[in-house]
């Protein structure tokens, strides 16, 4: 009796596992669509603003929510060189996401709006340390508004310098 347990469980198992595997690798089309946007949009902002991506994501549960987008500078950031990199890059970021007619139907809202674009910049050192010296060490975009963070030197925390709403931020880089 042991020994059927056994089998039926192991059958089981190889049943229930090549289902799961199925579903894991049954990867939605949209999936693609972002990856192609991502790395694309990746390289360009690389090259226009010297920054080095380190990683993509989002919230895409049954369709596309938002879509992030991480990079690193290796160099000291001002609230101005941060603001300009951060808006400029979440509209360049909109702008090739509205544009691909492919991903358009799996999108949550369309046209696609800067609160569902991240885009992340932590600014460091060489060595991958942050300045200390006040300088903005981070700033990212969330629900319409932008925030720049500084490394405090004695307790090695985050602190935020500064946040503003999106559209305010938007008006001083582009004027409009």
């Amino acid at each position: 009796m042991k020994l059927i347990h056994v089998k039926l469980f192991f059958i089981f198992s190889l049943f229930w596992g090549g289902t799961m595997h199925a579903k894991i690798s049954d990867s939605p089309s949209y999936l693609g669509y972002v990856k192609e946007i991502t790395s694309s949009f990746a390289k360009e902002t690389e090259k226009q603003f010297d920054l080095l991506c380190i990683g993509s994501g989002g919230g895409m549960p049954h369709n596309v929510e938002d879509i992030s987008i991480a990079f690193i500078a290796y160099r000291k950031g001002t609230i101005k060189e941060a603001r300009e990199i951060e808006v400029k890059a979440t509209e360049k970021l909109l702008v090739e996401i509205n544009a691909n007619k492919k991903i358009q139907p799996f999108l949550i809202e369309y046209p696609f709006k800067a609160n569902r674009a991240e885009v992340s910049v932590s600014f460091r050192q060489k060595d991958d340390s942050c300045y200390k010296d006040g300088s903005v060490v981070h700033v990212f975009q969330t629900k319409n508004k932008v925030f720049y963070y500084a490394e405090d030197p004695l307790s090695g925390k985050r602190v935020l310098l500064l946040e503003e709403p999106y559209e305010e931020a938007r008006k001083l880089v582009l004027g409009s």
